[in-house]
C-alpha cells in the first residue's frame, strides 16, 4: 500500500480547485520551478518554517509573502496585496 495521498478536491465559496500532496516538499519545488511563468504565493510563516527546501522556488520566481488572514485568503485578497506590495515584495528583493 502506498503511502501518498490521494488528490482531494475542494469546494468552497470562491469554486472548487483540486489539492495535490506530492511526495515531498523537493518534489513540489521542482514541480513548480519547471513550470513557466510561475509566481509564488505563500503564507509568510510557512516560507519561513520551510525556508531551506523553498529557497530555489522563491529565488527562480517572483514571490509575494503573505500573512495568512482571512483578507489575504481569496482571490480578491491575494490580487489586491499584489498590486499594494509587488514594487517592495517582488523579484529580487523577496522582503519578508
Amino acid at each position: 500500500m502506498s503511502d501518498t495521498l490521494q488528490p482531494l478536491s475542494i469546494r468552497s465559496a470562491q469554486g472548487e480547485y483540486r489539492v495535490d500532496f506530492p511526495e515531498s516538499i523537493d518534489a513540489a519545488v521542482a514541480a513548480a520551478t519547471a513550470l513557466p511563468n510561475v509566481v509564488v504565493v505563500a503564507d509568510s510563516a510557512v516560507a519561513q518554517l520551510h525556508q531551506h527546501p523553498l529557497r530555489p522556488l522563491i529565488e527562480a520566481r517572483p514571490c509575494l509573502l503573505l500573512q495568512a488572514t482571512e483578507a489575504t485568503k481569496t482571490p480578491a485578497g491575494v490580487m489586491e496585496t499584489w498590486e499594494d506590495r509587488k514594487s517592495t515584495r517582488l523579484n529580487s528583493s523577496h522582503a519578508n
